[in-house]
């Protein structure tokens, strides 16, 4: 319906709208019309309960430190956010321009949204620059609010501008991936917006300069790019590092323009493929067919789809817009009807767990009621690490965590013969 290169605002048949122009100040304005070349920096929203309003979040490089001796002088001041009325069978039209969300020096690329847990609202999350935190801005019906700041793990570094922010599908994962900073998977909760701490991923590469992340549909595997290769890792592994598959490196192929193949941004799509991006200019994709399979059956396609034309550095960002409200959550109190409500990823037995984040007691159900004698389940932490042990012999269970640490944890089943039959991701929070 919509879209923006960051210097000017098209609908669905390439027509610039009216009252036009999202055309940035400072540095980057010199790149308009051809694009601002901002990394994650323009996204798009519906207003919730309204089919006629849509919202577009964007960012404009300034130069923020000119007497820098870092590598990066440019950063953002602002999340600024527009307002674009577009009722069915009129024109587009840009009603309210350069609307402050957020005032602060903010990461270089990451905006990134994710669907409330009730279903309805949604979160826009931006860094914070040099920082640990993460503004969060929430949009309702009412209107854009910012409520203020999460901080979580580790403070950022200087070169924040060259990675990629991304949600799992379920909306219960924040990641955040920097060419030196390593990968960060953070435990997200949709009722609060807010982060707890992170497992972060450290892989060596001379080539370390982009990185990208996302994962899967089910929300198992995590997809990184990583220099001049992309990987794989089972985040319901035991040892999530050593689980890594490396599936594609560059080798010496180009294009008929004499580029090379390379990978950066990547991004989930409705057909359950993964597309990946290159660095610089590109005119080809890379696909992962089947990115719930592990390794190597995960299908990974090096330039595979063909372009119309070269694309610099960027790949569109898309939220989840099928996701709908948590079932079973705190401030799940709207009743909205969504084309999905699976609040975790599960596989094997038909297990559930709530509250999810929780605070004191466990509660974990299973569809058919007594499960199997002889089955056992365990609570580890994303290090493997053992915290407790039992028997699975009536649902639902009631497991109290109160005095477990706050993070990210799995709780798995496993039936008479040891199988593992169920895992499930959650959260303990503070």
């Amino acid at each position: 319906m919509l879209y923006s290169n960051g210097c000017d605002m098209y609908n669905g048949r390439h027509q610039t709208v009216i009252n036009n122009t999202v055309i940035p100040q400072g540095y980057v304005r010199s790149f308009c019309p051809l694009g601002a070349p901002q990394l994650q920096g323009g996204l798009l929203l519906p207003q919730p309960g309204n089919d006629s309003v849509f919202y577009y979040f964007h960012i404009e490089l300034d130069e923020v430190y000119p007497d820098t001796t870092d590598l990066f002088p440019l950063a953002p001041l602002h999340l600024y956010y527009m307002v674009i009325h577009y009722p069915r069978g009129a024109y587009a039209r840009i009603v309210q321009k350069r609307q402050v969300a957020i005032a602060d020096t903010l990461g270089r690329c990451g905006i990134q949204a994710v669907r409330h847990a009730n279903g309805r609202d949604w979160w826009v999350l931006m860094p914070k620059s040099h920082s640990n935190c993460y503004y969060r801005v929430l949009v309702t019906p009412q209107g854009v609010e910012n409520r203020g700041l999460t901080c979580a793990g580790t403070v950022w570094g200087e070169a924040d501008g060259q990675g990629q922010c991304s949600f799992s599908h379920q909306g219960d994962l924040y990641m955040r991936h920097g060419p030196y900073d390593g990968v960060h998977i953070f435990p997200f909760d949709r009722c609060t917006g807010t982060l707890s701490s992170p497992v972060v991923l450290h892989i060596a590469d001379s080539t370390y300069t982009t990185g990208g992340v996302c994962t899967a549909p089910s929300g198992r595997f995590l997809y990184a790019t990583i220099g001049r290769a992309l990987w794989q890792f089972d985040l319901h592994a035991p040892d999530i590092f050593a689980s890594g598959v490396l599936l594609a490196q560059t080798d010496g192929w180009v294009d008929d323009a004499n580029f090379p193949d390379s990978f950066w941004l990547l991004q989930l799509a409705p057909d359950g493929k993964i597309y990946v991006g290159g660095v610089g200019n590109f005119k080809y994709l890379h696909v992962i067919h089947q990115p719930d399979s592990a390794g190597l059956a995960c299908r990974a396609e090096k330039h595979s789809v063909k372009l119309l034309s070269y694309c610099f550095v960027g790949m569109p960002t898309f939220p989840n817009f099928r996701l709908g409200a948590f079932k079973g959550s705190a401030c799940d109190t709207l009743l909205v009807s969504s084309a999905s409500t699976e609040p975790l990823s599960t596989y094997g037995a038909a297990f559930t767990i709530s509250p999810n984040p929780v605070q004191a007691v466990l509660h974990v159900r299973s569809a058919e009621g007594v499960v199997q004698e002889g089955g056992r389940w365990q609570i580890r932490d994303v290090q493997g690490r053992v915290w407790s042990t039992g028997s699975l012999t009536t649902s639902p269970l009631q497991l109290s965590v109160e005095n477990l640490p706050a993070g990210m944890y799995f709780w798995y089943a496993t039936d008479v013969q040891g199988r593992q039959t169920a895992a499930i991701r959650w959260v303990k929070s503070e």
